[in-house]
């Protein structure tokens, strides 16, 4: 009776064994794909922190630099910033002033209101009676 239980048991053991070896077959493409598209994935992301870091070196040269320089950074939307493009607006409205009498609108660009703003300080200051529109 041991001996017909024991061959019950490795005839499980064998079906089982071939169930596992067809499934393993079946998905093995599959994770050999997977696997490929890791390996590629994991090159791009070396290199994204290859670039990474080479732009952060040069940043840290041109900050370099611009301390040497004891230049400031303008952040978007500061009041020197818009003094900075004012400065371009200023020429323009000028150079706008001189070629047209009695300017009365000026249109600005909108974007992120550096210029706008920019271009308003200018004007208002070049030709207090003239309207900016954006």
């Amino acid at each position: 009776m041991n001996i017909q239980l024991k061959s019950m048991d490795e005839a499980r053991r064998q079906l089982l064994c071939e169930r596992i070896n067809r499934n393993l077959r079946d998905f093995l493409p599959e994770l050999e794909e997977r696997n490929a598209r890791t390996q590629i994935l994991e090159r791009e992301l070396d290199d994204a922190k290859a670039e990474l870091g080479e732009k952060k070196r040069k940043l840290d040269i041109f900050r370099g630099i611009a301390n040497a320089a004891n230049l400031s950074r303008l952040t978007p939307g500061s009041p020197a910033a818009a003094l900075a493009m004012g400065t371009v607006s200023a020429v323009t409205g000028i150079s706008a002033s001189l070629e047209v009498d009695n300017l009365e609108v000026v249109m600005a660009p909108v974007g992120g209101g550096g210029l706008l703003s920019g271009t308003s300080i200018a004007v208002s200051e070049a030709l207090p009676a003239a309207k900016v529109f954006g």
